[in-house]
């Protein structure tokens, strides 16, 4: 098992053994594949109450609506695969991708494939490669214990979404989770449908990584604790973000560490280069002054051989040569 508990249990209005509501701290293998960085992946911080809520529940049947890359569904899948659980995981999805996650290739689908396959290939998981609307007809009423809906968030498709589940979910212990329960740019909904159900059903929220919604049909479920609860995760995934930022920052103080030592190497190539060129320019200078004083004496000895011609003795020169060629 790659978990270990974590500080402490608490008591909670829900059917679990003594009462108590575990927290545990699992390796995730999947983050491999999808770091749990609120950049790469919106949903990475709730992986740590999606693996607690499995490993507290042991859920018999679980089904995520909208599982993209799989960041959600390999956190539940992790705790199933830690305790063997004989849970039923359920990926409803149609890897095509909607107006709010944008439309992609079959590059999302196979690397879902690639991480099941490589880490969670024993376990008993399901794909719906179709439409929510049409996989809900394979699922029995008050079978499915906890279901999270994660699909286009505007309020009318997930308000449907909701509506059209909510028989299948089991009427008397089953939980339902919400993704980005705290956006409300642009057409997003999903919060307008939580603010109606929040005070239906006993629920937490946390409040990072773009809000989750979770509520149980069961009453008074998560009443008991419900403020340690919510104050945990979001403190559990405010330290997720500052560890980001924290991993950021030094990477950037490591792009400038090493980008300054560029520049130094450089500089320091510039100023070796520029010291050969100024022992070059003084090799030249060198050269420059020895032509010179050599060019000065030739035309010493120019100017001397001309006054030699000019002068009595160097006429005579010249005639006695002109005899001589002649002879």
């Amino acid at each position: 098992m790659t978990c270990n508990n974590r500080y402490k249990t608490i008591e909670l209005g829900m059917d679990l053994e003594k009462n108590k509501w575990t927290y545990y701290s699992p390796t995730f293998e999947f983050t491999k594949e999808i770091p749990l960085s609120i950049d790469l992946s919106p949903w990475g911080g709730h992986s740590f109450f999606a693996y607690d809520l499995i490993a507290n529940t042991k859920p018999e049947t679980i089904v995520e609506l909208g599982t993209f890359k799989g960041n959600s569904f390999f956190a539940f899948a992790q705790a199933v695969k830690d305790f063997n659980l004989k849970t039923q995981l359920n990926a409803v999805d149609t890897w095509e991708g909607d107006e709010h996650a944008g439309f992609y290739e079959n590059n999302i689908y196979d690397l879902f494939k690639k991480i099941k396959e490589k880490y969670y290939n024993n376990l008993d998981i399901i794909e719906h490669k179709m439409l929510f609307d049409d996989a809900v007809k394979k699922f029995k009423d008050d079978s499915i214990d906890i279901l999270h809906i994660d699909g286009l968030h505007t309020y009318e498709a997930v308000k449907h979404d909701f509506e059209t589940w909510l028989p299948k979910v089991n009427k008397d212990t089953g939980i339902i989770m919400f993704h980005d329960v705290c956006v409300k740019r642009d057409d997003f909904g999903v919060y307008k449908l939580w603010n109606e159900l929040e005070n239906k059903y006993s629920n937490i929220k946390i409040i990072e990584y773009h809000g989750l919604g979770v509520l149980s049909l069961k009453k008074d479920f998560f009443e008991k604790d419900k403020n340690n609860l919510e104050k945990y995760y979001n403190s559990v995934e405010q330290n997720i973000i500052f560890k980001n930022e924290i991993n950021k920052q030094e990477e950037e103080i490591t792009y400038i560490k090493d980008f300054l030592t560029e520049r130094e190497n450089f500089i320091s190539e510039i100023d070796k280069n520029l010291k050969i060129c100024i022992s070059q320019r003084e090799e030249l200078k060198k050269e420059k002054d020895r032509l010179m004083a050599d060019n000065n004496n030739l035309k010493q000895k120019i100017d001397t051989f001309a006054k030699f011609e000019q002068s009595k003795i160097g006429k005579l020169v010249r005639k006695v040569y002109k005899i001589k060629n002649r002879l």
